[in-house]
């Protein structure tokens, strides 16, 4: 999992603001390119990417354990019997 930043790149601000939510994953910043790419309005936006490149699951808002269940769905669907 990796953070982009597309609104500042002040470091600082992005340490904060990612310490205050106890976010354990990396950020990066200088993200505007990415956010155009997938029309990104607001923040936090959360995008679970395939290895094809397509996006299988997106979330608006800091809810890790929303974030947790439905990747967990996703990566360990139930098995057809």
């Amino acid at each position: 999992m990796i953070g982009i930043n597309c609104y500042t790149n002040d470091p600082e601000k992005i340490e904060a603001y990612c310490a205050d939510l106890n976010m354990q994953y990396r950020n990066v910043w200088n993200g505007e390119s990415i956010c155009a790419d997938y029309m990104i309005k607001g923040a936090p936006i959360f995008y679970l990417i395939n290895k094809d490149g397509q996006v299988v699951y997106s979330q608006i808002g800091h809810d890790e354990k929303r974030l947790t269940d439905n990747i967990e769905k996703i990566l360990n669907p139930p098995q057809a019997n």
